[in-house]
């Protein structure tokens, strides 16, 4: 289905603010963690405080970060990167691209037919005969790696976020129905930013200067561990140092 410049424009529109998102979400769970870890620090900190004070083995406290503080897993939603295969040095031309990755009985016609699109533009033996940056080069391998997964596990909407990427798209559905796949992936990697923000490693990093705020994030953890927390005077006090150092 041939679609018209305006509809290939506000489908690149969608598809790039997929991508941006994407940049935010993965950058946020990586701060995230971070914030995570600092809890943690903080919470083993009152642990070994009281042992030292009390001259006796306290219950020794582990902060499960994943499940507990994050709410997000970074890799729930993108598949991992793999090494890129050795190349052939032989030239791919319509009928010598890379299969598709493996028979996928549900992958629907648009879906095969746009993998092949994708894989003539971005195989290894493909990109060693285009004239172009050394970046875009990088930038395709990683679209043909995440791309052979995508159809491995049949997530449609971000196979077709890439071929968007690479100014393919899909024949055989309208673009109402593509837009409508785009606009799902990018409320779904909204989402995930939202959780991120709405989880307790997130406050505590964002209100380093609000101590009253902190301080019930470290009553809630300790409660959360079977650790009596602190008097609120000892965790403000302990607050301060903690962020002294």
């Amino acid at each position: 289905m041939i679609l018209t410049n305006r509809q290939t424009r506000r489908l690149k529109e969608l598809s790039r603010m997929i991508d941006s998102t994407m940049t935010i979400r993965d950058d946020m769970v990586e701060i995230n963690l971070d914030y995570a870890a600092e809890i943690e620090e903080f919470i083993n900190k009152i642990v070994a405080s009281r042992v030292n004070s009390s001259k006796n083995s306290a219950t020794k406290s582990k902060i499960d970060t994943d499940t507990e503080i994050t709410t997000y897993n970074e890799q729930d939603d993108w598949p991992d990167s793999r090494q890129t295969e050795d190349t052939t040095k032989e030239h791919q031309d319509e009928s010598n691209y890379e299969a598709p990755p493996k028979h996928v009985d549900s992958a629907p016609a648009w879906a095969k037919n746009l993998w092949k699109k994708i894989a003539m533009k971005c195989h290894p033996d493909r990109l060693n005969f285009l004239e172009i940056s050394a970046i875009e080069i990088a930038k395709r391998q990683q679209y043909m790696l995440d791309s052979r997964e995508l159809y491995e596990i049949g997530q449609w909407g971000l196979l077709l976020h890439i071929g968007v990427q690479l100014n393919e798209f899909a024949d055989g559905i309208t673009s109402r129905e593509q837009y409508s796949m785009l606009e799902k992936e990018y409320n779904t990697i909204s989402n995930k930013v939202t959780e991120v923000q709405e989880s307790i490693a997130w406050q505590w990093g964002n209100n380093w200067e609000n101590y009253s705020i902190r301080a019930q994030i470290v009553e809630k953890m300790c409660t959360l561990k079977g650790i009596v927390p602190p008097s609120r005077e000892e965790t403000l006090k302990l607050l301060m140092l903690f962020e002294s150092e």
